[in-house]
């Protein structure tokens, strides 16, 4: 479980867990990484009542999506598709707060229900309350910025540690439960150490300075294993140092991203998302303009 930082990539902290681990719980445990004045995002997957109830007893802001099964009391109707509701906890959740001695409060929040090109309602809730400061649709927007961390993912697994640009799987050398840990916190650290030369490069190496997210990881990915086979030659590090960073900024990306959405369908029925046919395509979409609030 990861908790990445969505403007740079960052790893703010990770947790790897048995098979049988509990993922909300790796959540809770993470937040301590976070504090007033930052924003943490989560899918419908990860979203549940002591998660939210942590980031409120820690002052941290949330924007969470929740699935059909939850069921939010609305207390008041702010607007098209804004709702001030009451998040409370479900009956096993109930029971495990009270074995810990802890109350079942409510949480107070604001519910956006809202779609984005004639694609499937989502649900968002946040603590965010204050309706001039941060209006409906400018969340809307903000929350699919969470697909950034899907990105994240993917570098980490199919461009760092395996082979063929990700074409085979990723595999460990060690046989033994520590080793595979150790290989796994030295590929976390890894990524935050080449993440972190992209940030250095982007702020201060580039004119004008751009977001980290603007350069490419491949290439700087493979700029770096060039860099390494070089000999100094005798040259202060401080110099390698400033030409590295030098060619990093030049890593742009070539193709910009484009705004699109995509329906979450497979193409064999093997899940419980709906069949991929071929009116589903891509859907070129502007998440500031396009967004639907649902009345």
């Amino acid at each position: 479980v990861f908790l990445v930082d969505l403007w740079s990539h960052r790893l703010r902290d990770c947790r790897f867990l048995a098979s049988n681990g509990s993922e909300r719980q790796a959540v809770v445990d993470m937040l301590g990484r976070l504090g007033h004045g930052d924003l943490v995002m989560m899918d419908r997957g990860i979203s549940a009542y002591r998660i939210l109830r942590e980031c409120e007893s820690r002052r941290v802001s949330y924007l969470a999506r929740i699935n059909r099964s939850w069921t939010p009391i609305v207390v008041d109707r702010l607007g098209d598709g804004e709702f001030l509701v009451d998040l409370r906890p479900n009956k096993p959740e109930i029971l495990r707060l009270r074995s810990k001695g802890l109350d079942c409060r409510a949480l107070r929040a604001r519910m956006l229900i809202f779609t984005v090109a004639n694609g499937d309602k989502v649900r968002l809730v946040t603590n965010l309350l204050n309706r001039n400061e941060f209006p409906a649709l400018e969340l809307a927007a903000e929350y699919h910025k969470r697909w950034e961390c899907e990105i994240a993912y993917k570098e980490l697994k199919g461009y760092l540690t395996s082979v063929t640009h990700g074409k085979q799987d990723t595999t460990f050398r060690s046989k033994l439960s520590a080793g595979v840990l150790q290989e796994a916190w030295s590929i976390a650290l890894t990524y935050n150490l080449i993440r972190g030369l992209m940030m250095e490069a982007a702020s201060e190496h580039c004119e004008p300075a751009v977001s980290p997210t603007q350069l490419s990881f491949v290439d700087t990915l493979e700029t770096l294993k060039l860099s390494l086979c070089e000999p100094d030659r005798g040259r202060p590090k401080r110099v390698m140092l400033f030409e590295l960073l030098g060619r990093v900024s030049r890593c742009y990306i070539d193709r910009p991203r484009r705004n699109r959405a995509y329906p979450r369908k497979v193409k064999r029925k093997m899940s419980r998302f709906g069949l991929k046919r071929s009116g589903d395509r891509q859907v070129l979409c502007d998440f500031a303009n396009e967004i639907r609030l649902c009345g």
